[in-house]
């Protein structure tokens, strides 16, 4: 994969870690409805982090650049502890689901708390009822919208279009 040119990111949905031993990870506690990184901690955010962060080290024997937060849920927390851990970039963010007034706009290139920060390419949807506003996943998307998304991101100059995709799709 990297000989043609991608690299191994770090992801990280938390619900995974209900299954360990330790103090924060009580499935009582109801550790495993937090799937989102910013549910927890700072404290346990570097500890899963870390983690996340050792085992691409470890699996690919390169160190990770850039990590995209599961369902999206980093806070500033995440991104200053991704920076402490080496980590370069993000694209933990879109409009469609968290506060643009945070991080800057919808779909600019940016830094935040040390990192280059990539949003997922957001668009405003064109199907009825409602127009409303959605990241790029281009399984859940129509052609019309493709078209209009791409012709816009050459239009506006954004440089760089972030799809969201899973290994499912």
């Amino acid at each position: 994969i990297e000989d043609r040119g991608h690299e191994t990111g770090v992801h990280v949905h938390c619900a995974w870690a209900g299954f360990k031993e330790g103090p924060h990870y009580d499935l009582g506690t109801g550790f495993h409805v937090k799937d989102s990184i910013a549910d927890h901690s700072e404290e346990v955010q570097r500890e899963l982090l870390s983690e996340a962060v050792d085992c691409i080290r470890t699996w690919s024997g390169k160190d990770p650049k850039s990590f995209r937060a599961g369902n999206f849920g980093a806070d500033r927390h995440t991104l200053k502890i991704l920076a402490d851990l080496g980590l370069t970039t993000d694209s933990s963010r879109n409009a469609s689901i968290n506060k643009l007034d945070e991080l800057g706009k919808i779909n600019a290139v940016h830094e935040a708390e040390g990192l280059l920060e990539v949003p997922a390419t957001s668009f405003e949807a064109l199907e009825k009822p409602r127009r409303m506003m959605r990241f790029i996943d281009p399984s859940n998307m129509t052609v019309d919208e493709a078209r209009s998304v791409f012709e816009q991101v050459v239009e506006l100059g954004i440089g760089a279009i972030v799809l969201v995709t899973h290994s499912f799709q």
